[in-house]
């Protein structure tokens, strides 16, 4: 059953936030897929809110004695199940595991549209531009394949001018992260922990859902800070691997499901415009995600419920030895300390210091 929200919902936008409600932007409303009993409660006592119910339509589910009958049978999808049954959600019901971001893409491409078009399983394909970020999958494919330059583009103000004179830069393609001028150009607002002994190697995984009011300056300056992360721990001597994580739940709560997509292994160089799109591009999830996801039944995508947001990594269950986690972020900032602090990893032993 959906929850639907209305009435002066932005005094209260922090709460609904909270509560895990997902903005409708196009009638101004929120809607949250499984709140429970106590969360409605909550909602209905605060003054200024609408809170109606709404169940399934028949025009999608179908009446009570059609509904159509969901698949239960777990599916490994991918050309890399290195990371299954790694994360927080257990036994996902469906499991996407690619070794490249050109893997996943070339993966997608492959997919015949589903048959039912304009009810369930073809999101990612529909003429979307608004929500999804571009105005096709084609176009997602190719800015999966070729790189997001428009995303580079918008990186301009924070990436490093060419050198006047000699001085240490990591070279990366696409451009070079320049910690110094984005971090109030101090270089003493780097700080150093010790390193740990014997272990080199650290594995980043990065949650890349893009929550739908997350603005481009927001997504954009999350990419420089990730970037800027790995560029330190290289420096330092540490060898990173990249991780796109993409948790979600069905609508049931019952099963979950997992996209986990490689985009830089230890020793490779860095792509901007690899993270870029993956970090910072919402048609990574929109198109690219939301069109396997749609072509497997066990997700259960329907055009109103998309899957629900859950988390790669929690307290119960954290990441492994030199594993770091970066979550998604679920709210705009102003400050760009902020989302440092919304971001780095606690442990992380190369940091970035937002205090000056």
């Amino acid at each position: 059953m959906t929850i639907i929200v209305s009435g002066r919902t932005f005094e209260h936008r922090n709460l609904l936030m909270r509560l895990g409600g997902d903005f409708i932007k196009g009638d101004r409303t929120w809607r949250f897929w499984d709140l429970g009993d106590r969360g409605v409660a909550l909602l209905r006592n605060t003054v200024g809110l609408i809170v109606t119910e709404q169940r399934p339509s028949a025009e999608i589910w179908g009446d009570a004695d059609d509904e159509p009958v969901i698949p239960t049978n777990p599916v490994q999808v991918g050309d890399d199940m290195t990371y299954y049954n790694h994360f927080a959600d257990q036994d996902p019901i469906a499991y996407f595991g690619f070794s490249s971001l050109g893997a996943f893409a070339d993966h997608v491409a492959s997919l015949p549209r589903p048959s039912n078009v304009g009810g369930t399983c073809d999101i990612g394909w529909t003429a979307d531009p608004g929500y999804a970020g571009t105005k096709s999958l084609a176009e997602a494919l190719r800015i999966a394949r070729t790189g997001w330059m428009d995303g580079l583009g918008m990186m301009d103000r924070l990436l490093a001018p060419e050198p006047r004179s000699k001085r240490r830069a990591r070279s990366m393609t696409g451009g070079r992260v320049n910690v110094g001028r984005m971090l109030s150009g101090a270089p003493d607002h780097m700080v150093t922990r010790k390193r740990l002994k014997g272990h080199r190697s650290i594995t980043l995984f990065v949650e890349t859902v893009m929550w739908q009011g997350i603005t481009a300056n927001n997504a954009i300056i999350r990419v420089v800070l990730i970037a800027a992360m790995v560029d330190r721990l290289e420096q330092e001597g540490y060898s990173c691997t990249i991780v796109a994580v993409y948790s979600a739940k069905r609508r049931d709560w019952r099963h979950s499901y997992q996209t986990v997509v490689n985009i830089k292994d230890a020793g490779e160089r860095l792509s901007l415009t690899d993270i870029s799109f993956a970090f910072g591009h919402p048609s990574f999830g929109r198109r690219l995600v939301y069109a396997m996801e749609g072509a497997t039944p066990q997700c259960m995508l329907t055009r109103d419920v998309r899957g629900i947001i859950s988390q790669a990594f929690t307290d119960e269950h954290p990441p492994g030895r030199n594993e770091f986690y970066i979550p998604q972020i679920r709210q705009n900032v102003s400050d760009i300390w902020q989302m440092l602090d919304m971001l780095q990893p606690d442990d992380l032993p190369v940091k970035l210091k937002g205090d000056v």
